[in-house]
């Protein structure tokens, strides 16, 4: 009987949690922002403009950095109250060649003939910059010409340490009539839910692609284990009980990847990268940070828990085959896990139909999630990258 009673009991809990962290919150937080909205900020004037510096971390981006510079150009902010810090970490591609050749007044390179990581690069270009608010974007990353006056806006509320903006991927139309389970379907996904917490000014996470921060609040990212900085720096800001909003109108452009098997590799270094914060995520955790503790649980360790959770809710419906019930239950995982296989399989054919997207996205990304968790236990992570398509 307690073997049973603990098999109910794992089995409800799994499947409890796995809702909750994908339906149930989102579902929470659009409660709790119904009601009057704050007025918006005023556009500030020109004159009133922060001074921004705008951060690029690049390494063999030769193929998008002629763009990123053009795209830095066609902003529409004060050239005289803006910089770009491009940060060379040991490319040897022609990116550094490029980045001089195309460089306007306010424009700084600074190669480092060694490479070591995004977060070190960003460490650095920090002591180089003069602004009193960091930008932060990627080489692939394409601004709206108005993001950066979007994002600037909200820093004439003293409250406000950080403001992130949305990540918009961009990629081949499917047909109306089909469900396309991808990277971009996910980011819309994350964009809404980023909308809702920002709407309380309790952003989980920043977007690489795109986000500010006060200089003030910016705290050294650790380089020795790589963490995902955008979420580092937004936990940071919020530790110091400053609050990080989001701005739809602020817009970056990524062509999403078309292969999914490159996009659940990435997938698999974002989970070892997360494994490496939650360390620094623990100080925020506990029960008397209040809803800061219960967004970062709702939002990122409930959800990077669900690949554990799946395994459990495969367990329990199997020791409890006798049931019609659970025995149903069993049946269904398995022919899910079959479909993702599969779809698997006709992905490396071009074949892979719209129905078994969502299977295989989904089986995909949890296992990818779980193999980078692996990777975190069973090594010191590298602060090098190397970006997979995007």
């Amino acid at each position: 009987m307690p073997a049973v009673v603990l098999a109910l009991g794992v089995f409800w809990a799994s499947v409890a949690l796995i809702l909750y962290t994908y339906a149930g919150y989102p579902l929470v937080l659009w409660l709790l922002t119904r009601g009057p909205r704050p007025p918006e900020l005023p556009e500030p004037a020109a004159t009133a403009l922060p001074f921004l510096s705008v951060l690029v971390a690049a390494h063999n981006e030769e193929a998008v950095i002629t763009a990123k510079l053009e795209n830095c150009a066609a902003l529409d902010y004060p050239a005289s109250r803006i910089e770009f810090l491009f940060g060379c970490d040991g490319s040897d591609d022609r990116t550094e060649a490029l980045i001089r050749a195309g460089a306007q007044p306010n424009v700084k390179l600074f190669a480092y003939a060694i490479r070591r990581g995004k977060s070190a690069v960003l460490n650095d270009l920090v002591t180089q910059a003069r602004g009193e608010i960091l930008l932060l974007t990627d080489a692939n990353s394409m601004l709206e010409p108005l993001a950066a006056r979007r994002l600037a806006r909200h820093f004439q509320d003293a409250r406000v340490g950080a403001v992130c903006g949305r990540l918009r991927l961009t990629r081949p139309r499917a047909p109306a009539s089909q469900l396309i389970a991808d990277e971009s379907s996910y980011w819309r996904f994350e964009s809404l839910v980023k909308q809702l917490e920002g709407d309380l000014g309790l952003l989980a996470a920043a977007n690489g692609a795109l986000y500010a921060i006060r200089r003030e609040l910016y705290r050294q990212l650790p380089t020795r284990r790589a963490v995902p900085e955008d979420m580092y720096l937004a936990a940071m800001v919020l530790a110091q009980r400053a609050r990080v909003t989001f701005e739809p109108r602020a817009v970056a452009t990524e062509a999403a990847l078309t292969d999914t098997r490159a996009e659940l590799r990435r997938r698999a270094r974002n989970g070892e990268l997360a494994a490496n914060l939650v360390p620094h995520l623990l100080p925020l955790l506990v029960p008397w940070r209040g809803r800061l503790a219960w967004m970062l649980w709702s939002h990122k360790i409930i959800r990077w828990a669900v690949p554990f959770l799946l395994l459990a809710l495969l367990a329990a419906s199997a020791a409890q085959w006798s049931s019609p019930f659970y025995r149903a239950c069993l049946l269904l995982q398995a022919l899910t896990y079959a479909g993702a296989l599969a779809g698997y399989w006709l992905d490396a054919r071009q074949h892979l139909p719209a129905w078994l997207s969502l299977p295989y996205y989904f089986a995909g990304s949890n296992l990818a999630l779980l193999v980078g968790f692996g990777r975190s236990l069973a090594r010191s992570t590298s602060g090098a990258w190397a970006r997979v398509g995007r």
